[in-house]
Order: structure tokens, then sequence, then C-alpha cells
């Protein structure tokens, strides 16, 4: 993919989720409502139930996706002030496919 096409992509991608993001805020910003009640007042209270949900694992792998670059990044710092960090002995067992110390190069962006 070359630079136009991932400027393409992003904007598609960011038009695409424009448009119920928008939706989903007019009732908000026009009447003061928040979400739950908008969601309890189309789905009754135990239909808001499917649209909350959603929304919470949405989050579970936004939080997941964020946590996972932010601690790389951090070790990426921390590997930069304490080399020694490259050096660390083997603390968990294989199996549980965690690593001390030097990562794989898959896990490298740009290092």
């Amino acid at each position: 993919m070359n630079w136009w096409q991932a400027i393409f992509t992003i904007f598609l991608g960011n038009t695409i989720v424009l448009i119920p993001m928008v939706l989903n805020g007019h009732a908000g910003a026009k009447y003061g409502i928040p979400f739950p009640v908008l969601v309890r007042s189309s789905f009754g209270t135990s239909g808001a139930n499917i649209p909350a949900m959603l929304r919470a694992i949405v989050a579970c792998g936004w939080f997941g996706i964020q946590t996972w670059i932010g601690g790389f990044s951090i070790y990426q710092m921390l590997r930069l002030w304490i080399p020694s960090l490259e050096t660390l002995p083997q603390v968990f067992p294989t199996s549980f496919g965690l690593q001390t110390g030097r990562q794989s190069a898959s896990f490298c962006f740009g290092c």
C-alpha cells in the first residue's frame, strides 16, 4: 500500500464511522439526552443491554490495543535508557508465550 492508498483508506474509514457517530450524537447535542436514555427510548430497558454490550466489547478491544502499543513504547524508551533490559533472563515459562527482554522482530515498530 503506498501513501495515497493509506490516506484514502484512513479517510474512507473515518467517513464510514463518522455517519453513525453524528447520528448517535445528534439527540444528545440537541436535547441533552445521554446515550443510555436514548437507547432505552428506542429499544426498551431490556433491549438497551445489546447496544451497551456492543459498546463494551469495542471498548475492551480498543483498551487492549492501546495498552499493548503503549506498553511496547514504554519498553522501547526504557530499553534506550537501561540497555541491560535486553539481556534479562527468561522469567515466565515458554508455554505462557511471554518474553522477557528482547522482543521478536514482528513486535518491533521501526526499531
